[in-house]
């Protein structure tokens, strides 16, 4: 496989691409440490009504036990 340049315009500008990045770490520390996502209800009356609704869709009786 030949390897060709790129045109100029498709190479970014050095110091746009470091200010991009500095504005882009200055605007995380500004909105600060995002919440963790935890699988454990946040308060002590537990999952809302929704979650509840959510959450038996994926609740799989147990199978019956067939004797022979």
């Amino acid at each position: 496989m030949r390897s060709t340049a790129l045109p100029s315009s498709h190479y970014g500008n050095p110091e746009a691409v470091l200010e991009a990045k500095q504005a882009s770490e200055a605007r995380q520390e500004r909105q600060g440490k995002r919440p963790t996502l935890t699988l454990k209800p946040r308060d002590e009356n537990g999952w809302s009504k929704e979650r509840q609704r959510a959450e038996a869709l994926f609740e799989i009786p147990p199978r019956p036990v067939r004797v022979p």
